[in-house]
């Protein structure tokens, strides 16, 4: 099967051909899009190796050559920063974020600071990390930087000072900010006139009258002395009397900078460097922080300080319910918590303290209060299912599960929203009413045995644990048409019809329930047309293949579909995914949209198709974020396309959505990476300096 445009030709075929493989099961695909981006954007994964990551990101640079115009190069290149924080930012409360990626986009930055080093230094002063990370993602760039075995003390120090250094005074401006913040909120009395007893009451009077100071999260992230990244995050000074790099502490280095001494003619000069920094400055910086920390409420310090009557639920982030969840609810980390402690807990039965700490945190779920989930993912969630050792452990996953549900839903209804207002605006009435209509979904789960490797981490971080848990929160928010089906497919396919109501471990177990070897997605497409045939229905559709896209040969050379046979190499010049269509075409049944969902952890497996295809989109990861793109190809618009079956052409309708276009659509979401873009906006580097912020970004 083929499609007949009008430049095809054997060459055009031939070189087509040239870039199929076959994958580990013998299915053929390509071993690339023919587009670096949209390869990097479905490539790049949490658990994708190193080398993976290697070779789609000199891929990904290597494609700045290939753009024609320097216009072209300037957008080339800003997508690439666009790629750097759609990947690193995490879902918030009330935004989607991108994939929460921690490690690669750190990677990304520091490879691009080889480039563009001002580029990058004027984002960390404009609070990048900050709004599409967290501040720590700061200090464990700097740490890389410290463990980059390829330089000399002297390379390292000549190419990353100004990095260091605008690190350091993003740091210092922030926690400066915020103590302002914090004297003028104290004041008439100076924050200096509190002990750390004294300023925590004070804090917790406040906190009852709702008055607080709006801080940002700096001070969790002020290094502690003789802490990992005190020793991780250090950084050199220089002897102006000789030269020498001397190295500093990370606290020592941050607190020379805000050091001066007058010198013999009165006039105030920077502080020594070979003078140490003094114990009482080192004290203020820590008991500074430390009030910082009692008035953002972080709960890690509560939790130290045992102040457990601290603890408020409605202020905990999604992390510490994931973290701190058996400390606060005073539970034994390991083993069952029997019956008779449920009132209590089980760690401290006997302090009372502890115990109204579990209790208020408990009365909190119970009464619907605010319960942040917003950076969890779906296998997260589905794991404290699945290891609950107590009835409150349970009944908290539970809770967790149908808030994240709920959270998404909600994004997915504004997002469905907005399309449908930006169609009606464009005059295109009949998108509008598709993306009002959107949702029809059908989730489908790859639970063969390749999904089950441990190669990218040991659950809930294995293929399968993603493909699963997503498909069952897909299931919960799509259209009520399909809300609740759930198809797997492995040596057979099956569907499931999954109640609302059923606590997610059920569903988790359902869904498992008919795993195998093999991975025959054919027998899949197979079992959805005689459906369709049999009841005289149309099929779903979008098709959410959440996979590795390790998928069984079944060419017709092979003759049978067995064990023997189905991981044979395919003598076919044509993917799985053309024959699938055809499977369609000769059904006389419209092909579903199909999302390949990746969920392979090396990189550079190949893909489906190719970024141009038609009726088909690339999406990634393991974050319910990117569910609104499916929203976003159901509202495409129809049209004929022509295909080869059998020898023939045949016309059929389809989705003109392509990889491409959702690549497109989700770098182009200018509201998003306005502060990236302003940024880029003012580079004069390279090919950035032709970079320009439209009237249609702002």
């Amino acid at each position: 099967m083929a499609t007949t445009d009008s430049k095809n030709s054997f060459a055009s075929a031939a070189r087509t051909a040239a870039t199929l493989t076959q994958g580990e099961n013998g299915a053929n695909k390509y071993t690339t899009s023919d587009n670096s981006a949209v390869d990097f954007f479905t490539g790049v994964l949490q658990e994708i190796t190193p080398e993976a990551f290697d070779t789609l990101f000199g891929s990904l640079m290597a494609g700045i050559k290939q753009c024609s115009t320097a216009e072209q190069k300037a957008q080339y290149v800003t997508d690439i920063f666009r790629l750097m924080a759609h990947k690193r930012e995490p879902s918030r409360d009330k935004t989607d974020g991108g994939e929460g990626i921690k490690n690669y986009p750190r990677i990304m930055f520091l490879r691009l600071y080889d480039t563009y080093p001002q580029t990058c230094i004027d984002l960390v002063k404009s609070g990048f990390f900050a709004h599409y990370g967290y501040w720590k993602d700061l200090l464990v760039i700097w740490a890389m930087v410290n463990e980059t075995g390829t330089l000399t003390k002297r390379q390292r120090f000549d190419h990353y000072n100004p990095l260091i250094l605008a690190i350091r005074e993003t740091y210092l401006k922030a926690r400066t900010e915020d103590l302002r913040t914090l004297m003028d909120f104290v004041a008439p009395k100076k924050l200096q006139d509190y002990d750390k007893d004294a300023f925590t009451r004070f804090i917790d009077q406040q906190m009852e009258t709702g008055e607080l100071p709006d801080l940002c999260p700096v001070g969790k992230w002020c290094v502690r002395e003789d802490s990992e990244y005190d020793k991780r995050s250090y950084w050199y000074i220089v002897d102006e009397t000789n030269g020498r790099l001397i190295k500093q502490s990370h606290i020592c280095f941050m607190t020379r900078a805000t050091l001066k001494r007058r010198n013999g003619a009165g006039v105030l000069v920077d502080f020594p460097a070979t003078s140490s920094v003094p114990y009482k400055v080192r004290r203020m910086w820590r008991q500074c922080n430390s009030k910082l920390n009692i008035a953002a409420h972080v709960v890690e310090n509560i939790m130290c300080g045992k102040d457990w009557h601290r603890v408020i639920p409605g202020k905990l982030t999604s992390i510490n319910h994931r973290n701190y969840a058996k400390a606060i609810l005073n539970e034994k980390v390991k083993g069952h918590v029997d019956p008779c402690y449920d009132e209590t807990g089980n760690r401290h039965p006997h302090d009372e303290v502890r115990i109204a700490c579990r209790k208020r945190y408990i009365a909190h779920m119970m009464s619907g209060g605010k319960f942040n989930v917003s950076q969890l993912n779906p296998n997260e969630i589905v794991e404290k299912a699945q290891n609950s050792k107590s009835t409150v452990q349970k009944m908290q996953a539970q809770h967790m599960w149908d808030k994240k549900v709920e959270n998404v839903m909600e994004k997915l209804e504004a997002f469905r929203q907005k399309l449908a207002e930006d169609a009606t605006l464009a005059g295109k009435i009949d998108q509008a009413r598709r993306a009002i209509a959107s949702g029809k979904v059908l989730a489908c789960a790859d639970i063969s045995g390749s999904m089950t490797t441990t190669a990218s981490g040991a659950a809930p971080n294995r293929p399968i644990d993603h493909a699963v848990s997503l498909a069952a929160m897909l299931s919960q928010v799509a259209h009520p048409d399909l809300r609740g089906l759930v198809m797997t497919f492995s040596e057979s396919p099956h569907i499931y019809d999954l109640p609302v109501d059923m606590p997610i471990i059920d569903k988790i177990q359902k869904i498992h329930s008919q795993g195998g070897l093999n991975t025959n997605y054919k027998k899949m497409h197979e079992s959805i047309i005689k459906m369709c045939q049999e009841r005289k229905v149309d099929p779903p559709g979008v098709l959410a293949i959440f996979s590795d896209g390790e998928f069984d040969s079944f060419d017709p050379a092979l003759y049978s579909y067995s064990w023997e046979s189905r991981n044979k190499k395919s003598t076919s010049y044509t993917t799985l995914h053309e024959k699938i269509t055809a499977m369609y075409v000769r059904a006389g049944l419209q092909e579903p949209i199909t999302v390949f969902w990746n969920l392979n952890y090396n990189g550079t497996a190949g893909v489906q198709t190719k970024a141009s295809h038609p009726n088909v989109m690339f999406l990634q990861g393991k974050s319910p974020a990117l569910f609104k793109f499916l929203l976003y190809g159901e509202s495409c618009d129809q049209e004929e396309r022509e295909v080869v079956v059998d020898g023939k052409v045949v016309k059929t309708m389809a989705s003109t959505v392509t990889p491409e276009m959702v690549f497109r659509k989700c770098m182009d979401d200018h509201e998003r990476f306005l502060p990236l873009l302003r940024v880029l906006h003012d580079s004069t580097e390279g090919d950035l300096r032709h970079f320009i912020i439209t009237e249609d970004m702002v």
